[in-house]
């Protein structure tokens, strides 16, 4: 029995849309934009200052510098809407239920998510240029390194989504028994630090490319797992990967791959581990047809505005990859409370 949740799910065939349906769809980008607004303009760091309490539309406006209560009152107003923020008596704050992700002071906070999800709001703009030319809007290599700001800003969005993410991610992986994990593409490496946290007997190699690894490093220099991580700045697709892992972890990854150059970075993670060693793929995933999840499906139409490479795979894509490059009894699935799914093979 398949779930909404399935990559091999279908809806319904041919919905009947009505107009107010398709006006939703036409407009959804109003709510993106009035949350991409409030993060600019650090609206949540204004509206957590007031605690409980709240604030007036004219005491926010005075301190993220809006010339214009009014403005103000018109994106606070809309946000309430939205069941993002509380509206009581002229006073806002944070809603309950979205406090947890949208305060500051969370740990649970996904505000760097969601401020790399606003910029990349206006490359969603040139989508027709990048359907047109089969090419992405931008470098491909300017949120990777070429570019320290954007790097930077890139990791940290990646770390904000992690955060939110990785509970459910982490809970999901069983690397009891492993003493050394490699993480590849480690990104923000919050997932092989929360991963090693879990296991005590576990040491981590976080493999990226330089720039990442330095912001990566700074995020993790102050965790007491420190000691147990280390760090390898290098590229993944043209460097030999490191020995001496009995696991590999590839999360959040092989959509940056087309399916050749997928095959070729798992025949690296074959050779690189020893035999009944693990390789654990960690991501999104669509159904066979390409079309659901719609979410997955949306997600790759945003990797080609930047990734030339950029595919999404489907279960029996990547079960027929890793059978190919010599792995053995691949398994999949789905891991709950997320848009990721897990599969897992052993090197035979």
């Amino acid at each position: 029995m398949t779930t909404s949740h399935d990559p091999q799910a279908h809806p319904a065939e041919h919905p009947m849309w009505t107009m107010p349906q398709l006006m939703q769809l036409a407009t959804g980008y109003w709510a993106s934009a009035a949350l991409g607004a409030a993060v600019e303009l650090g609206l949540f760091p204004a509206l957590d200052a007031g605690g409980e309490a709240g604030r007036t539309a004219e005491q926010i406006a005075a301190e993220i510098g809006s010339n214009s209560a009014r403005h103000t009152a018109a994106l606070l107003d809309s946000l309430a809407g939205l069941g993002l923020l509380a509206k009581a008596d002229g006073r806002y704050r944070i809603a309950p239920g979205a406090a947890r992700l949208l305060s500051p002071s969370s740990p649970d906070c996904i505000i760097d998510a969601l401020r790399f999800n606003t910029a990349m709001y206006q490359l969603w703009g040139q989508l027709p240029d990048c359907v047109r030319k089969g090419a992405p809007v931008v470098p491909p290599q300017a949120h990777l390194g070429e570019d320290e700001a954007r790097t930077r800003g890139f990791v940290m969005g990646m770390y904000g989504r992690a955060r939110g993410l990785a509970p459910a991610v982490v809970a999901a992986i069983d690397l009891e028994g492993i003493k050394r994990l490699l993480d590849l593409g480690s990104g923000p490496g919050l997932y092989s630090l929360l991963l090693a946290r879990k296991h005590p007997q576990l040491k981590v190699t976080q493999l990226d490319l330089p720039g990442v690894v330095k912001v990566a490093r700074e995020l993790q220099e102050n965790e007491p797992e420190f000691d147990r991580i280390s760090f390898l700045p290098a590229d993944y697709r043209e460097a030999e990967l490191p020995g001496g892992h009995e696991a590999v972890l590839f999360c959040g990854a092989i959509h940056q791959e087309s399916p050749d150059s997928a095959q070729k970075v798992l025949e690296k993670i074959h050779a690189a581990l020893p035999s009944g060693g693990r390789v654990i793929i960690v991501d999104m995933m669509v159904n066979g047809e390409g079309t659901q999840p719609a979410f997955s499906a949306l997600f790759g139409l945003n990797m080609m505005l930047v990734n030339p490479q950029a595919h999404m795979f489907s279960e029996p894509q990547l079960e027929k990859l890793l059978e190919e490059t010599g792995f053995a009894d691949p398994s999949c699935r789905a891991i709950a409370e997320s848009p990721y799914w897990l599969i897992e093979a052993t090197r035979r």
